[in-house]
Protein backbone atom coordinates (compact mmCIF):
# COMPACT_ATOMS: atom_id res chain seq x y z
CA UNK A 1 0.00 0.00 0.00
CA UNK A 2 1.25 3.32 -1.11
CA UNK A 3 1.71 6.27 1.62
CA UNK A 4 -1.27 8.27 0.18
CA UNK A 5 -3.34 5.12 0.27
CA UNK A 6 -2.37 4.70 4.00
CA UNK A 7 -2.96 7.90 4.91
CA UNK A 8 -6.43 8.16 3.36
CA UNK A 9 -7.46 4.85 5.39
CA UNK A 10 -6.17 6.23 8.55
CA UNK A 11 -8.14 9.50 7.85
CA UNK A 12 -11.48 7.64 7.46
CA UNK A 13 -10.63 6.08 10.60
CA UNK A 14 -9.67 8.78 12.95
CA UNK A 15 -12.83 10.90 10.99
CA UNK A 16 -14.90 7.78 12.86
CA UNK A 17 -13.64 7.58 15.96
CA UNK A 18 -13.75 11.87 16.11
CA UNK A 19 -17.79 11.72 15.17
CA UNK A 20 -18.52 9.18 17.73
CA UNK A 21 -16.62 11.19 20.51
CA UNK A 22 -18.19 13.75 18.80
CA UNK A 23 -21.58 12.30 19.81
CA UNK A 24 -20.58 11.28 23.40
CA UNK A 25 -19.85 15.24 24.09
CA UNK A 26 -22.97 16.36 22.53
CA UNK A 27 -24.76 13.87 24.60
CA UNK A 28 -26.23 14.53 27.85
CA UNK A 29 -25.43 10.68 28.91
CA UNK A 30 -21.98 11.23 30.08
CA UNK A 31 -20.63 9.91 33.39
CA UNK A 32 -19.75 12.99 35.67
CA UNK A 33 -16.12 13.64 35.55
CA UNK A 34 -16.18 12.41 32.01
CA UNK A 35 -17.29 15.37 29.86
CA UNK A 36 -14.07 17.22 30.50
CA UNK A 37 -11.59 14.33 29.49
CA UNK A 38 -14.25 13.92 26.17
CA UNK A 39 -13.61 17.49 25.20
CA UNK A 40 -10.03 17.92 25.50
CA UNK A 41 -10.35 13.94 23.67
CA UNK A 42 -12.24 15.96 20.88
CA UNK A 43 -10.02 18.79 20.67
CA UNK A 44 -7.01 16.83 20.41
CA UNK A 45 -8.78 14.49 17.73
CA UNK A 46 -9.54 17.35 16.11
CA UNK A 47 -6.53 18.51 15.98
CA UNK A 48 -5.34 15.41 14.69
CA UNK A 49 -7.19 15.27 11.55
CA UNK A 50 -5.98 18.29 10.40
CA UNK A 51 -2.07 17.17 10.79
CA UNK A 52 -3.93 14.39 8.75
CA UNK A 53 -5.52 16.06 6.10
CA UNK A 54 -2.33 18.42 5.49
CA UNK A 55 0.35 15.07 5.29
CA UNK A 56 -2.37 13.63 2.95
CA UNK A 57 -2.17 16.61 0.49
CA UNK A 58 1.39 16.86 0.55
CA UNK A 59 1.82 12.84 0.19
CA UNK A 60 -0.92 13.66 -3.14
CA UNK A 61 1.86 16.15 -4.52
CA UNK A 62 4.80 13.97 -4.42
Amino acid sequence: MDTSSELSSLLATLEEITARVTRLVESSESEEGVDGELVQLERSLTGSLRRLRRALKTAQRS
